[in-house]
């Protein structure tokens, strides 16, 4: 599902270049897996939306 998200974004040109989408994928489903496991430990040590957001920022053109 992630993966064709990502897909979705390299057609409108929202994913940066030289990103793949089924990498981009499982680099966000490792990223959201470590960070609950993270918040599950001591949830006040995590702000996920602000974490994601920073990944999204960083793969695609978009402001999250």
């Amino acid at each position: 599902m992630l993966s064709d998200a990502f897909s979705h974004m390299a057609d409108e040109g929202t994913l940066r270049p030289g990103v793949a989408p089924a990498t981009a994928a499982r680099q966000l489903t490792a990223l959201m897996d470590g960070l609950q496991v993270q918040w599950l430990l001591d949830n006040d040590s995590v702000d996920m939306p602000s974490e994601v957001a920073a990944y999204l920022n960083a793969v695609t053109t978009e402001s999250f």
